[in-house]
């Protein structure tokens, strides 16, 4: 009897570790599938990284959002986008269409070796007056490629820091093939996992070069939303306390060019949930209408800063010390320091100045006083 129940014992201790290595492989090729889908995924969107292309996006701002009763509820970009890896220019026209239509405008973004710059100007103006500037390089092109309005979702870029939704992912503790399913007659597999930024999960089409149909991604308070900050953070630095955000891509529209797939339309909505339950959303129909993935660009002004020498700019790498900057060769040079005016950060160097001044006034005048009060001490003793 005893043999027996030590036979069952050992065979039941082998069946639970056989079981459970069983599990594990499973969970491991899951894991490696998803990964070689995530790298097919990079390959095909890394297309974007040297490219030119027009197109058009439509904008509305969906009717649950936050009061816009004197804000357009509608509006169009029509862009122009010329990339070179991390070189990066974004020519773009901002289109009122239903309210405030004289504040339509032109803008451009431009991220080079050697600064970042972004300028706009009225419809009716020539050249922008005034510019935004910074060396700081990488961050410039992590703001320029999460513009929403240039289509940028599309190449797998979303409130991810400069880096794709695809290569956040490959980091996921968590990654897995979750299932298969059919995307408006695509057959696609769905890759999630938990990210620094957030929960990612995206369909992606084997049979279409690994292109992305449709991507879901959830930030909570806790998540990383943009710079570093979480997405708490970022409520507070604007002063709205968000509690997360949401965005779904779907309605994608991809097309072979030569024997490549790429993506030439889609619909992203992202919603973001403010603590007091207000939520602001908005609806983004792209449609990109011109494509070169062989664009040449020498000789032309692709990824040149168009402001003139002397242009006043704000050079974020310096806001608080009440320099004023003009640009020159394409850089901000410090030309002379401000004080007038509200200048935001000049003011509590200058009251920090003046404490530590009036601090040491007081010592002073405490040892003066001191040294007076025993002199008049002294001078009574010796006249009694």
């Amino acid at each position: 009897m005893r043999r027996t129940n030590i036979a069952d014992i050992a065979l039941c201790t082998l069946m639970f570790f056989g079981s459970a290595g069983l599990e594990a492989s499973a969970r491991d090729a899951t894991v490696e599938e998803a990964r070689d889908l995530l790298r097919q995924c990079l390959k095909a969107q890394r297309l974007a990284d040297r490219i030119s292309m027009h197109g058009v996006t439509d904008i509305e701002a969906l009717a649950s959002a936050e009061d816009r009763t004197n804000l357009p509820r509608r509006w169009r970009a029509e862009f122009w986008v010329r990339r070179d890896g991390l070189l990066f220019d974004a020519s773009y026209t901002m289109l009122m269409l239903d309210k405030r239509q004289e504040a339509s405008c032109r803008l451009r973004d431009v991220v080079n070796k050697e600064v970042y710059s972004s300028t706009g100007r009225a419809l009716t103006t020539k050249r922008a007056k005034s510019g935004i500037t910074s060396t700081d390089t990488a961050k410039g092109f992590a703001t320029a490629v999460m513009n929403e309005s240039l289509s940028m979702p599309l190449d797998g870029y979303f409130m991810s820091d400069g880096k794709r939704m695809a290569e956040l992912m490959q980091d996921a503790a968590d990654l897995r093939v979750a299932g298969e399913a059919n995307v408006e007659g695509t057959a696609c597999k769905i890759v999630e996992g938990h990210t620094t930024h957030g929960f990612l999960r995206l369909w992606i089409a084997p049979a279409m070069g690994h292109t992305v149909h449709r991507f879901e991604c959830e930030k909570g308070p806790n998540d990383i939303h943009f710079e570093g900050l979480t997405v708490s953070q970022h409520g507070k630095k604007i002063g709205r306390p968000l509690v997360g955000c949401s965005a779904v891509l779907d309605a994608v529209k991809v097309q072979k060019i030569g024997e490549v797939f790429f993506p030439f339309g889609g619909r992203l909505t992202p919603w973001f949930i403010h603590a007091d339950g207000v939520k602001v959303g908005s609806v983004y129909t792209y449609q990109r209408t011109k494509v070169d993935l062989h664009p040449k660009f020498e000789g032309t002004d692709a990824f040149v800063v168009d402001l003139p020498d002397g242009t006043r700019v704000t050079n974020l790498d310096d806001r608080d010390s009440g320099m004023v900057y003009q640009l020159q060769k394409g850089k901000p040079v410090a030309v002379y320091r401000e004080f007038t005016g509200d200048v935001k950060g000049s003011w509590p160097r200058v009251w920090k100045g003046a404490r530590i001044l009036g601090a040491v006034a007081s010592v002073l005048a405490f040892i003066a006083l001191a040294a007076w009060i025993v002199w008049r001490r002294a001078a009574r003793r010796a006249w009694q």
